[in-house]
């Protein structure tokens, strides 16, 4: 299962969406748009995290900096109504290596 979204102003919350795939795929993904606001047209949702794959499936990898992938976060709307667009979800990162060295690195795929 997928994450969920936020609580809304009413109290409720959606269900989680599907995962795309398995901790063990090799298939690169990016990650879905936030769903928009239908009362107030310029509150769309914001972009999904990018994907990033490297395949040096006999080498080395060394990661000295921060890779990000993270989905755009949502709009505030209005404020009269609580009428914003919804967060993008978090990239997609694969990395293939024989050694990977994060050497103080970060990966980042929030969303």
């Amino acid at each position: 299962m997928g994450g969920k979204g936020g609580v809304s102003s009413t109290g409720t919350q959606s269900v989680g969406g599907n995962a795309y795939e398995n901790s063990g795929s090799t298939v690169l993904k990016i990650g879905s748009g936030g769903g928009g606001e239908s009362g107030d047209a310029p509150y769309s949702g914001s972009a999904g995290g990018g994907g990033f794959k490297v395949n040096v499936s006999s080498g080395v990898i060394n990661i000295f900096g921060k890779i990000n992938v993270s989905g755009i976060k949502g709009t505030d709307g209005d404020k009269t109504d609580d009428s914003g667009g919804g967060g993008g979800s978090g990239g997609h990162v694969i990395l293939i290596a024989k050694t990977l060295n994060l050497n103080n690195g970060i990966i980042q795929a929030s969303g």
